[in-house]
């Protein structure tokens, strides 16, 4: 097991020897002979391929399991290190572990040290490891991170190959022998004993390494993946560009995500989606003044509705981008429409394509429209895509008005727009018990048969299910703003395994600190937190204010969105022509809805207008202007949430292992953390770290941090959205 061990051995060996008496030299010659030929028989078969110069010389230095910039000599100023800086002891961490929980008493240290080496925990993470973590138990982390790492070959002091209570120094201790009266030399008999003794726990040390080096060789194919690692190393000088480009070839998150969409089935959820299909067709068909002679970019076109749409809407030229097999069937759908000498579909991958530009274009598009959303909003990382088509394509305004001379209107170069141009992520707390009950009682008792294993991974993944507006128990708040028309695009090199150069990206990660106050009128069960989305279309890609609530479209109610041109596929660019698809529902409740919304609209328009008739917000630069007046930008949104009607894309649940009461006035606060998966770009990764406060009780220590204040019960809880 410890290469270190063996050459202490061996030096004890010799020490015996040389304090053998002269009266005895023949026979320890003999004893020592035999033990020779036999440790050297051994060493041939056990240790032939073993290098003990990498461990030896100027040259060797081994790494600081916190710090890789810091190195050392020898693996005890490595310890000393760690723990003078870190307050990690690793000798005593490995003491308090060992034989516990998943622990294995000779290969949990290496699967220790490879995993800080691997994952980069923090100290903290380190010394409140209890031994039931699920690393102990992976073969994964038996294959070293750093090759040849002596903190793999280092025994402590303590462990017991190292702690020989009975042997030191050649001669048996007991209470009432000292070192002052031990004789100066040895016995033949005892150095006999001691001799074979060490050569005992030698043999069972070389069988021990051999095992473990056979499990790394035969399980993880160590000797081939270090090779692999020569071979990159010598691609660039230093060798770590080159592995990660090698990663980053091999790891594939697209494939899958693109072949899934080339099935019907969930393009019929998403067009039958009355929420989403109606919002988009509303903002388009009903401001014309956009799409007229515009140049539209479609990204993640599908079956091409949107392009559609946008044609019908006067557009002069539409490109449909989709690297999905369904591109093929858009085409078809476009020609079967009559609409292909305006819609020209385009199959592969946003980052790759070129549109196919007339001459007299400049090579830019004036509108972008794109139905990117996934569940949890972020969920399938699309908007990295449509980012980088903003980046490449949509037209960039100098938003500056300029004057002509007198009795000629006034110009103004437009930017281009991003269709929706905001969504927000919206967090609240929610009563799912009947979704816990679907989900996790009902395994308790299937057919009189106990299955709760089912359950293990329900308090670890994302739950994607439809709770009513009743389970809402406390007003949303937004976690985060995103205003794709002024969005950055996600670095290129975070499309790598680490994303640790950009961290601050947020599609990347971020962190929002929450505080949710409890609205329910009686005491009740917070099971789970909510997370849904919010959209916006703005007929000039400004921000929203905060004062202007979303549109909610409840149970019953009609949706009013659906409007077609009359003719059929052809394309009809008179907007009086329009007219509204015919909603179902008696006379006197459609009036009744048609008075309640009237009532809104005009709640909405009062809330969003100041006294002159313009918007509350910082116009963007393509606000039209006419003779100095603003006009006011018209907002069109929808809402995926508990209080509207259900969505293709659910709510996302993070049902909570500790399911806490709460009253009216009862505030829950703390952080919302949100990331993308190291293992897989699409994915995400949720933590919450929160904590409750009822009426009556001192809040003054919510607002701290967790870390801030060791007297706050913070609970923190980890989701995997996928």
């Amino acid at each position: 097991m410890s290469i270190h061990l063996h050459i202490d051995k061996q030096k004890q060996k010799e020490h015996a020897r040389t304090n053998l008496s002269e009266e005895d030299d023949d026979d320890s010659r003999a004893c020592g002979s035999a033990s020779d030929s036999s440790s050297d028989d051994d060493d041939d078969q056990n240790f032939d391929d073993w290098d003990d110069s990498l461990f030896s010389g100027s040259e060797y230095r081994i790494q600081s399991l916190f710090d890789e910039a810091k190195s050392f000599g020898n693996v005890q100023e490595v310890l000393k290190y760690d723990k003078e800086t870190y307050g990690v002891d690793l000798d005593e961490l490995w003491t308090a572990l060992k034989g516990k929980g998943a622990v294995d008493a000779i290969m949990g240290r290496v699967k220790l040290v490879n995993w800080i080496r691997k994952t980069k925990p923090t100290p903290d993470a380190v010394r409140n490891l209890t031994g039931n973590e699920d690393f102990f138990r992976s073969d994964e982390y038996l294959v070293p991170v750093i090759e040849n790492d002596a903190l793999l070959q280092y025994t402590p002091p303590n462990d017991k190959w190292s702690d020989d209570s009975d042997l030191d120094d050649g001669y048996p201790t007991s209470a009432s022998t000292s070192a002052a009266t031990r004789p100066t030399h040895l016995n033949p008999h005892s150095a006999e004993t001691r001799i074979k003794s060490l050569e005992k726990k030698l043999a069972q040390v070389k069988k021990d390494f051999d095992e473990y080096r056979g499990m790394v060789r035969e399980k993880m194919n160590l000797r081939e993946a270090f090779e692999e690692a020569r071979e990159l190393e010598k691609e660039k000088d230093q060798g770590k560009d080159a592995i990660e480009k090698k990663q980053r070839e091999k790891r594939d998150d697209d494939s899958h995500y693109f072949e899934s969409y080339g099935y019907n089935d969930i393009h019929a959820v998403m067009i039958q989606d009355k929420i989403r299909t109606s919002t988009y067709a509303k903002f388009i068909l009903t401001n014309p003044e956009l799409f007229e002679g515009a140049t539209v970019l479609d990204v993640g076109c599908g079956t091409g509705i949107l392009s559609l749409f946008a044609a019908r809407s006067g557009a002069k030229r539409v490109y449909a981008v989709d690297a999905s097999p369904v591109g093929a069937k858009a085409e078809e759908i476009v020609r079967l429409n009559g609409l292909d000498n305006v819609i020209k579909v385009i199959r592969g991958k946003i980052e790759d394509v070129e549109l196919p530009f007339s001459p007299e274009d400049d090579k830019k598009v004036d509108i972008i429209i794109s139905e990117w959303m996934g569940y949890a909003l972020l969920y399938e990382s699309m908007l990295d895509s449509v980012l980088v088509a903003k980046e490449r394509f949509l037209r960039t305004g100098g938003g500056i008005a300029v004057s002509g001379e007198e009795g000629t209107q006034s110009k103004k170069e437009k930017a281009g727009l991003m269709v929706p141009s905001e969504c927000k992520m919206m967090l609240g707390l929610c009563d799912a018990g009947e979704v816990k009950k679907e989900r996790v009682h009902w395994w308790n008792d299937v057919y009189g048969f106990d299955m709760s294993p089912m359950t293990t991974d329900i308090y670890t993944e994302a739950v994607m299910d439809v709770v009513g507006p009743h389970t809402l128990l406390s007003n949303p708040i937004c976690v985060k703003d995103l205003h794709v028309q002024t969005l950055p695009p996600v670095p290129t090199s975070s499309t790598s395994t680490s994303h640790s150069t950009h961290p601050h990206h947020p599609l990347i990660k971020f962190v929002t600190p929450f505080t949710l106050t409890s609205v329910t009128s009686r005491k009740t069960t917070v099971t789970a937190f909510v997370l849904y989305f919010d959209t916006f279309f703005t007929t000039d890609g400004s921000l929203v204010p905060p004062d202007v609530p979303v549109e909610i479209v409840r149970e019953g109610e009609s949706i009013v969105a659906e409007v077609w041109p009359l003719g059929g596929g052809k394309v009809n660019k008179t907007p009086g022509l329009m007219k509204r698809r015919k909603s179902s529902g008696s006379g006197s409740a459609m009036r009744s809805q048609s008075r309640e919304r009237e009532k809104e609209k005009e709640q909405r328009d009062e809330a969003i207008t100041n006294e002159t008739g313009t918007l509350t917000t910082e116009p963007s630069s393509m606000t039209a202007m006419n003779e100095g007046t603003q006009k006011v930008a018209k907002v069109t949104s929808f809402s995926t949430g508990p209080q509207s009607i259900p969505t293709h894309w659910k709510q996302t649940l993070f049902l909570l292992r500790e399911p806490f009461v709460v009253e009216e006035g009862s505030t829950v606060a703390g952080n919302f953390i949100c990331r993308k998966s190291e293992d897989n770009s699409r994915e995400l990764e949720v933590e919450i770290h929160y904590s409750v406060r009822h009426p009556g009780v001192s809040n003054s220590k919510i607002q701290k941090g967790p870390d801030e204040d060791e007297g706050e019960d913070v609970i923190v809880q980890m989701f995997k959205v996928r």
